[in-house]
Order: structure tokens, then C-alpha cells, then sequence
């Protein structure tokens, strides 16, 4: 796929087909609250600091704290009202009844270990690339560093007490 149809998709917001194992789920753009449920588990990640002569060795060594890039994937493709919807649903008795009887949607944790155990390394990059490409980032980016110079220019009071007043 080519720059200019990327950009395209990603401005007409349309939604990008990922494939998981045997199963293909249609990830929407992202909400702002997908964009910080997925912030909030990247923030999980291990700090890297890897010593280019053992990449081997430093990549095995961070490996067993990288379930969280199946959590992200999951996130980004679920979309955080999906996911919260699921959640307030599992605690319902009656939704519990019902799923004996019929498919049930896939859950965070579920889609995050189909993820981790049918995709290949290569193509979790490839996965994860496309849907951060699609995220919008440089808009939210946008918002938050509006956000942040207003909050550091509004003027503060100081208060001042004339000698000899409390």
C-alpha cells in the first residue's frame, strides 16, 4: 500500500482488516479513550536501553515483559468502548446466561493471547505499524500541546501583604 492511500484511509477514517491466527477482526479508528488505554499499557513496556553487541541476549532478556504489546494490539483493535462495554456486561447475570447459548465476542484478554501465540514476530510489527499509522497521533498531539501551553501561560496570582499585615 502506498503513502498516498494510507493517508487517504487514515483521513477518511476507514477501518483496517487485521488478520489474528485463522480469524480477520475490523479495528475502526481510534477514540481518544482508545488512544489513552492503549498509552496507559505501552507505559507498561520495559525501558530499553540494549547494548548492541548482545541484542540477543538483551532481546530475550526484555521478552518476558513484552505480553503487554498483545494488550495494546488488542486494545487498538477492539476500540475502548467495545472493550468497556464487554466489561460492564460480564458482570451481569443475564448476559452470562445468554452467552451459553450463543457466539460470544472476543474479550481483551483473549484476543491479546491469540495475538502473542498465532502472530509471527515480523508481523506484529507490521500489525502494530499499521494501526498507529492510522491512530492520528499528530491530531492528538496537537490537542495535548494546545492544552499544555494554555495551562503554562495562564497567569497566576500572587498574593502580596503590605509590612506589618497578615
Amino acid at each position: 500500500m502506498n503513502v498516498e492511500k494510507r493517508v487517504a484511509d487514515t483521513i477518511l477514517q476507514k477501518p483496517i482488516n487485521v488478520k489474528v491466527g485463522d480469524k480477520t477482526y475490523t479495528a475502526n479508528q481510534p477514540s481518544v479513550a482508545t488512544l489513552i488505554m492503549a498509552s496507559k499499557e505501552i507505559a507498561k513496556l520495559p525501558p530499553q536501553d540494549m547494548d548492541s553487541e548482545n541484542i540477543v541476549y538483551e532481546s530475550l532478556n526484555i521478552a518476558k515483559d513484552c505480553h503487554v504489546i498483545g494488550d495494546v494490539l488488542a486494545i487498538l483493535i477492539l476500540g475502548a468502548k467495545q472493550i468497556k462495554l464487554q466489561q460492564k456486561q460480564s458482570n451481569s447475570l443475564l448476559k452470562r446466561f445468554y452467552s451459553l447459548f450463543k457466539d460470544q465476542e472476543i474479550t481483551k484478554e483473549q484476543l491479546a493471547e491469540d495475538i502473542l501465540t498465532d502472530v509471527q514476530p515480523q508481523d506484529l510489527i507490521i500489525m502494530l505499524n499499521r494501526l498507529l499509522d492510522s491512530m492520528q497521533i499528530a491530531f492528538f498531539f496537537g490537542i495535548t500541546t494546545s492544552l499544555n501551553d494554555i495551562n503554562l501561560l495562564k497567569a497566576t496570582k500572587k498574593k502580596t501583604t503590605q509590612y506589618g499585615q497578615s
